[in-house]
């Protein structure tokens, strides 16, 4: 999904509906930014680089690991 994506589905709602995420092992936990900032995290995403069902698909990409020519990497925000 992309924020225009984003910005279109959640136009549609209540703007005073809660938002969450999944627990680590059940429940809800509210959306916080990272301590001390006041909007989400942009990271670099390489896509498509897990192939374990256990994992998600992306991965944000780190200093130490080297994507083959073919994996495409894109800002994304973390939510």
């Amino acid at each position: 999904m992309i924020i225009k994506e984003l910005i279109e589905t959640l136009s549609t709602l209540d703007p005073e509906l809660r938002v969450v995420t999944l627990g680590y092992e059940g429940g809800y936990d509210d959306i916080e930014w990272p301590a001390g900032k006041n909007s989400p995290n942009v990271i670099n995403l390489a896509l498509h680089v897990n192939p374990a069902w256990y994992y998600g698909n992306h991965e944000m990409v780190s200093e130490d690991h080297q994507y083959g020519d073919n994996i495409q990497i894109v800002k994304a925000i973390v939510l």
